[in-house]
């Protein structure tokens, strides 16, 4: 939880977790409440003393949730505990590394990170526990509370203002305020020293295996599955410190819900790339846009593959597909071809190369059956991309 805190506070979300099903378990930390004085400690120690609590407790996997103070220390937890027993990590409003500056606090706070928790953290701890008023009753301390928020209504916004007034809130935050300072001062200003100094780690220390939600979606070429050449990319990418997504077209593949769709790039390669730039068009999700060899498959139905603008095989291709369409029309079976064909007396160079990749052991796939609706090639005929700049509205406003 925050600075200051302790365990109690944890009540604030026992009844959403009882309702579905969540066991809470939390903790004091160092000299603060019923947990023993560590003088010499780091804010790494502290996750080594959750993981005895996790061993104590036979848990075999768990998560950890760090509210302000606790942000630190939940990311702490997400650098060092073993990946199979801890699942996922939630920061809620954390207290930042100290070098990210305190641009657009108020005096208070910026005096109290920048210098007060730095070089007199006993002081500043003893000024938090004056302004708690210890000496009065628990009850008249909750009711003072009460009035002060009352007071301070028009200060709040909206969604909070019966949160600062309601009295089991209130009344969790005077037994708290009690527990934090139950051993004196010495716990409370060591922990604030160590959230306001450096913290022990760097937050790319942090596991890549947590949930990250920045993500760049990679697509495969025609007739390939994500584990070919788009799982080479994806895998220097993850290498990088990225999340990529890697789908097989329609009714091929599966994928996940858990990347925040605000937050995607793209990359295509050969026929992707001109799927991707097509799609970043007009689609603002995509923040970031870049492709490898990319290729227009509506300009190779409309040219042929080599260019060479054969007019009345395309019109002939054209024809085969109207009639397969009328059939599967008419209930009968999608007529399918072969997007690679066999290697003919004089291949191409970019003929051997493709076969060469896909149609040997160097990347062939089970599921990467080689074939396509022979309908498909009237869409193609349509489809279109080409540079950004030259027709996406994302350039003109």
């Amino acid at each position: 939880m925050g600075l200051p805190c302790s365990r109690v506070e944890a009540g604030h979300l026992h009844e959403e977790a009882f309702a579905t099903g969540v066991r809470i378990i939390a903790t004091d930390r160092p000299g603060m409440g019923l947990s023993t004085p560590q003088p010499d400690r780091t804010l790494l120690d502290h996750p080594k003393d959750l993981e005895l609590l996790a061993d104590h407790l036979k848990l075999s996997e768990y998560g950890v949730l760090g509210v302000s103070g606790g942000g630190p220390y939940a990311l702490a937890c997400a650098v060092s505990h073993a990946p199979e027993r801890l699942k996922c990590v939630t920061v809620v409003c954390g207290i930042g590394p100290p070098d990210i500056g305190m641009a657009g606090a108020g005096w208070f706070h910026w005096l109290g990170f920048t210098f007060g928790w730095r070089y007199a953290p006993r002081l500043a701890a003893w000024f938090f526990k004056s302004q708690e008023q210890l000496d009065l009753p628990d009850e008249k301390r909750h009711d003072i509370r009460i009035q002060q928020a009352k007071k301070q209504d028009a200060q709040f916004p909206e969604s909070e203002k019966d949160i600062w007034t309601n009295k089991d809130i209130a009344g969790r935050m005077v037994i708290s305020s009690r527990q934090v300072y139950l051993q004196g001062i010495d716990g409370f200003g060591q922990d604030g020293y160590l959230l306001c100094t450096e913290f022990g780690f760097d937050i790319r220390d942090i596991r890549h295996d947590l949930p990250i939600t920045l993500c760049i979606v990679v697509l495969h070429p025609p007739g390939g599955v994500k584990e070919q050449t788009v799982s080479i990319y994806a895998k220097g990418l993850s290498e990088r410190e990225y999340v990529t997504v890697c789908f097989d077209a329609a009714h091929q593949g599966e994928s996940g819900d858990f990347i925040d769709a605000d937050r995607i790039g793209i990359l295509g390669i050969c026929a992707g790339g001109g799927y991707a730039t097509a799609a970043a068009t007009a689609d603002y999700r995509f923040k970031a846009v870049a492709v490898v060899s990319p290729v227009n498959m509506g300009l190779g139905v409309r040219l042929g593959p080599q260019g060479q603008d054969v007019a009345a095989e395309k019109l002939s291709l054209l024809e085969q597909a109207a009639q397969a369409r009328q059939i599967e029309a008419k209930g009968g079976e999608p007529v399918t071809v072969p997007i690679i064909t066999p290697l003919g007396e004089n291949p191409t160079e970019e003929a051997l190369k493709v076969h060469d990749y896909y149609m040997t052991p160097r990347a062939q796939h089970p599921r990467s059956e080689n074939k396509m609706l022979l309908r498909s090639l009237t869409l193609l005929a349509n489809f279109n991309h080409g540079p950004l700049h030259t027709y996406s509205l994302r350039n003109r406003y």
